[in-house]
């Protein structure tokens, strides 16, 4: 019981060094990209677009890479549910999420999309590494055309993407040492969170896919979870419901991808489709409520309770099946 308690402390503290410097590592980015005159626009949409997914990243890679596959898998699936249900629920309970046209008719049918292609992939109960780069090629798809539509409105977008004031100028080997600090404190984090991990699994005779569409997923789901509710208190719904559709699709599509990619045998789906179709409940309940085909749109703390009662259902499902 006592090395239980250690690995949790382990995982726990893991954790919040891997959120803390997967929020500096994003802000050192900033930094640097604009250091050496890299557009703004570019910036906003990479650097913060996508800047609460970094964690899932160094989780996927480092479990990926040290033969944890399980982890990697359960953590992308894990995540995707977690910031629906989860971020989404409990924002929405502590105050209704407005959704404007913009995310119900851009936003929300891209993440469908990805969603849809998904599921297709997994139909046959297999997941090659060839499927992964069909996942990659099309987040890089995706990609591509945000970064085309924020070009097209680039004026009335760009003061929502970045700051709106300009940092001092720092020198180049500063950045470049902060950034490298931070790079070695995700990378560090990111690896004792799968060895805990994978550590707690055997103690408690648990399989790592269960650990990792658990304690991993809702841990490296904390970033979401803060930027939404932040987002939220300062009035500013877009961002907090773009900062979730968006690190979805990042999600599904890259850090999926990157994690089959990076297992050559490929990954057999066959015990993972109640995780799916939790996936295409929450993602429909995201959407129906967000619409609801009214001239209220959003999502209120009734809806916000569904979507959290939602994630405590994932929870036991995940439990109670253990896989």
């Amino acid at each position: 019981m006592d090395t239980l308690f250690f690995h949790l402390l382990i995982m726990g503290a893991s954790i919040l060094l891997l959120v803390y410097s997967g929020d500096q590592f994003v802000y050192r980015s900033g930094q640097l990209a604009e250091h050496f005159d890299i557009p703004k626009l570019f910036i906003g949409t990479i650097v913060v677009g996508f800047a609460t997914s970094v964690p899932e990243i160094m989780v996927t890679l480092v479990a990926t890479q040290t033969g944890r596959a399980d982890i990697a898998i359960g953590n992308a699936i894990g995540s995707y549910i977690s910031n629906i249900s989860l971020v989404v629920g409990l924002t929405a309970l502590i105050k209704p999420l407005q959704i404007s046209m913009a995310v119900l008719r851009k936003e929300l049918p891209l993440l469908a999309a990805a969603l849809t292609l998904t599921i297709y992939l997994v139909i046959d109960g297999h997941l090659s590494p060839n499927d992964g780069y069909i996942l990659i090629v099309f987040f890089f798809a995706f990609l591509g055309y945000t970064i085309h539509y924020m070009r097209e409105h680039e004026e009335e977008l760009s003061p929502l993407l970045i700051s709106k004031e300009k940092t001092i100028k720092t020198k180049t080997s500063i950045i470049l040492s902060w950034f490298s600090l931070h790079l070695i404190l995700l990378l560090t984090s990111s690896y004792y969170i799968v060895d805990a991990a994978t550590n707690i699994a055997e103690i408690l005779n648990l399989s790592e896919m269960l650990i990792g569409l658990s304690i991993v997923a809702v841990g490296t789901s904390l970033p979401e979870l803060t930027t939404t509710l932040v987002s939220v208190w300062k009035k500013e719904d877009d961002i907090a419901i773009g900062n979730i559709i968006g690190s979805n699709v990042f999600c599904i599509l890259f850090i999926l991808g990157l994690a089959i990619v990076t297992t050559p045998q490929g990954i057999n789906t066959e015990k993972l489709w109640p995780e799916f179709l939790i996936m295409i409940i929450s993602t429909t309940c995201l959407w129906l409520f967000s619409a609801k085909f009214d001239k209220v749109c959003q999502i209120n703390r009734l809806e916000g309770g569904v979507l959290f009662i939602l994630f405590i259902t994932y929870l036991l499902v995940v439990i109670t099946l253990g896989h």
